[in-house]
């Protein structure tokens, strides 16, 4: 196959951008959220038996991760201390001499996961959560890095825009964007986003840090910021 000439490589690139990003222009962040994250069928060789952990009622896992905020912290972090909720999640595992559009059993869930369990033929277990219901914010190298020269000169080459659509004039609201209590971060207020847990490169120390697979294009404009985290 002949390599893409980096002309054409930009073109499709823009196009690429165009098809992804029209629609992420006009529809509120809401809308999107439940579109992404609403229920698919799973279709052929994959068995999937759905599960929800119900929230505790105590709030000892919630009162850990605060602590390690303000352990961390400047002491003048201002944020919305998140609600204990409900997790779902999913089994998944493979179902053996069935085609690729094969749809699901139509078995209680109780039973899909006897099914899923007599089809496993290695210890390998994957546990899928959706969102991010059991995961601390991966290291955040896109806005606090965007001063480096990546940002600017792989524009060409990657599908991410220029700005954020949420953050450009007349975009559309609803109950999710604007936040009740204004931030300017999706993912957090502005006063914590400097803070270790939530910007990677601001810790002072690594130590005893879980270890973290990040992996990047040699032309994503965030590769500068990759390479300066580690």
């Amino acid at each position: 196959m002949a390599a893409m000439s980096k002309d054409k490589f930009i073109v499709a690139i823009e196009n690429l951008r165009e098809s992804t990003t029209a629609r992420v222009l006009n529809t509120p962040v809401g809308t999107l959220r439940r579109e992404t994250s609403a229920e698919r069928e799973a279709k052929g060789s994959c068995l999937v038996s759905r599960v929800t952990f119900k929230a505790p009622t105590e709030s000892g896992a919630r009162d850990l991760i605060l602590h390690a905020v303000k352990d961390l912290g400047s002491g003048e972090e201002i944020f919305t201390i998140p609600a204990i909720e409900d997790v779902h999640a999913q089994w998944i595992g493979p179902r053996a001499h069935v085609s690729e559009q094969e749809p699901e059993p139509k078995i209680p869930e109780s039973k899909r996961f006897e099914r899923l369990k007599e089809e496993v033929q290695n210890p390998i277990t994957l546990l899928y959560v959706h969102g991010a219901g059991l995961a601390f914010q991966s290291p955040n190298l896109d806005h606090q890095l965007t001063i480096l020269p990546s940002w600017a000169a792989n524009i060409n080459y990657d599908i991410v825009p220029s700005d954020p659509p949420g953050y450009q004039a007349g975009f559309p609201t609803d109950d999710v964007r604007p936040s009740k209590s204004p931030r300017g971060n999706y993912y957090c207020e502005t006063s914590i986003l400097y803070h270790s847990l939530v910007c990677a490169i601001a810790a002072k120390d690594w130590r005893r840090c879980p270890p973290i697979y990040i992996a990047m294009g040699s032309k994503e404009r965030i590769i500068d910021a990759g390479r300066v985290s580690v």
